[in-house]
């Protein structure tokens, strides 16, 4: 489960009847016999609650615009707000997409249409981090009344059976818990999935009359019921912020002209208070470029281009301080004519000799050493188990064996690992399920290296064997720097031993990009004595923690501690 960037489901948060109001009908909700709940007031609040800040909505009449200012201040487990490019993308859409559904704007119906599709898009991707984990939490609570459930079940199967006779079970409501359930169980962490579940929960909270009570009389044996209605609410609440943000638009021509200014949390005497927001074409060009498969004929890499920054990262050489004559004979035949007669550990650029290294061990049905940069490079980091580890490597094995040209295929690969599209290169010949198999290794491979985590360097690092000094990135991120023998090594990587043995390493990613390592041990149940929880503290709030973007490491790439030279 990852460690959750926004507010949105504090265990204490409640549900009354303003954060119940559906705004896609034209229904005007109103608490008693006169007052009525404004739609300003859900706009503000339901924001406020999507981007975990504090905002307030300033509208101009006569300019026909509408300014609103989100802040972040106090104590708070967010980044700061300037920071969070994941929440700067989501205001983007919202400014380019609610001006074009706005009242009398020259928008067509089919632009205002696609307009709010594309708004509904961006606040499913934003909102995956922030409520991803309330479908493990709904599931434990099944899990949890799992004797309860079973009766409700049988009960349920049984209606059949009674004859001539009411039944007292509330079978509207008995067939959305029973899909909720079977939603749940089947839900494998994509945002299409969770983009059903939302709908399956907005349709149950919208649909059914008087939700709470009767959910709380359907599931009412301990506190089933009870705990499932605000899981079920905060799995719903991206859609009702989304019919909010629709109507607001729709009803106020002043969303024609929309714009976000961030209250920076401790701005300059000599700096403006508010920072108009604006994307960096960077951010937006690595957001939206899709991978694509490698054109054909192959192009070189030219000087000046992308891809030589690309290729930087791997410009280290030798990488490999030797590779056995086995290896070598199986791997040259790939390799192009040029390239036959060097040596190939010492001369041939890095991603080569990782590309070399990988085919001349799996077509010999070998697997890769955990300690070697290629087992890295080529994402068996992330395989969960052997098992799966062995799969990746006859995917790859695959791809060899059965390409019609040898030296062709050296080069896509070299190429797609060089420009992050290894996916790309399995779906150009054909091996399209590489990606719905290995969700995570894909995302590996396509991440470019300063978006990729460093906890996969952590899970190599704990795999290795009598490798006491860290990487860089180590020891920024989870706090091997605070080591002074090697004893704490031992100690602080049994540590994460322990931790990743309870969760994906996904996860633990997650605890450190925020500098919460020792508030996630203790989630896990993982016990760590007091004299070591010093360890579990990092670089946070650096922008950098978490990530390979080689960023922040000058003080971190000097050995932890001199050798004994004492024999």
């Amino acid at each position: 489960m990852l460690l959750q960037r926004h507010s949105t489901t504090k265990k204490s948060i409640t549900f009354d009847l303003e954060d119940m109001t559906d705004d896609s009908t034209d229904i005007i909700p109103i608490v008693g016999l006169k007052s009525t709940l404004q739609l300003r007031d859900r706009l503000n609040n339901r924001l406020s609650r999507l981007a975990a800040a504090s905002v307030k909505v300033c509208e101009n009449e006569c300019e026909h615009a509408v300014a609103i200012e989100l802040s972040r201040h106090g104590k708070t487990d967010q980044p700061r707000i300037e920071l969070d490019h994941e929440l700067g993308q989501f205001l983007k859409s919202m400014e380019q997409n609610m001006p074009v559904i706005s009242k009398n704007s020259k928008s067509t119906y089919q632009q205002g249409e696609d307009a709010g599709d594309d708004l509904w898009e961006s606040i499913l991707i934003y909102s995956y981090l922030n409520i991803d984990h309330i479908v493990e939490s709904i599931k434990r609570v099944f899990s949890a009344n799992q004797e309860a459930f079973e009766e409700f079940i049988t009960q349920w199967l049984g209606l059949d059976d009674i004859v001539g006779t009411d039944s007292s079970l509330d079978v509207e409501l008995g067939r959305f818990i029973i899909s909720l359930h079977q939603a749940t169980e089947a839900y494998d962490r994509s945002v299409g999935k969770l983009h059903q579940l939302i709908g399956l929960t907005w349709e149950m909270t919208t649909k059914v009359p008087h939700f709470q009570l009767r959910l709380a009389s359907l599931l009412w044996k301990g506190r089933f019921g009870k705990d499932l209605y605000p899981l079920i609410c905060t799995l719903a609440f991206p859609r009702y912020a989304h019919h909010t943000f629709i109507r607001a638009a729709e009803t106020c021509s002043a969303f024609r002209k929309l714009s976000f200014h961030l209250d920076l949390a401790a701005p300059s005497p000599s700096r403006a208070r508010f920072k108009r927001y604006r994307s960096s074409p960077e951010a937006n060009a690595t957001s939206s470029a899709p991978i694509t498969s490698p054109p054909r004929p192959r192009q070189t890499i030219a000087k000046g281009s992308e891809n030589v920054k690309a290729a930087s990262h791997f410009s280290s050489s030798p990488v490999l301080d030797s590779l056995d004559r086995d290896i070598m004979a199986v791997a040259r035949p790939f390799l192009a004519d040029e390239d036959r007669g060097v040596e190939f550990s010492h001369s041939l650029p890095a991603a080569k000799q990782y590309t070399g290294h990988l085919i001349g061990t799996v077509l010999r049905r070998n697997m890769l050493s955990e300690a070697s940069s290629s087992w890295y490079h080529f994402g068996f980091v992330t395989a969960k188990d052997e098992d799966e580890e062995r799969r990746i490597g006859g995917y790859y094995r695959e791809l060899l064996i059965n390409a019609k040209r040898p030296q062709a295929i050296f080069e896509d690969i070299v190429t797609g690992l060089v420009n992050k599209a290894i996916g790309a290169v399995f779906e150009a010949n054909g091996y399209a399920s590489f990606r719905t198999e290995f969700p995570t290794l894909a995302q590996f491979l396509s991440a470019p290296p300063h978006e990729r985590p460093t906890v996969w360097h952590m899970v190599q690092y704990l795999r290795v064997a009598g490798r006491e000094e860290p990487v860089p990135s180590l020891k920024r991120d989870y706090g091997f720097q605070f080591c002074k023998n090697h004893d704490e090594i031992l100690q602080l990587k049994g540590i994460y031993t322990r931790i990743l043995a309870k969760c994906e390493p996904l996860d633990l990613h997650g605890a450190c990009i925020f500098g919460r390592l020792a508030e996630f041990a203790r989630q896990k149940s993982v016990y760590v004595e007091h004299k070591n929880r010093r360890f579990l503290v990092n670089d946070y709030p650096n922008s950098s923690v978490g990530f390979d973007n080689g960023e922040g490491l000058e003080r971190h790439r000097f050995p932890l501690f001199k050798r004994s030279t004492k024999r």
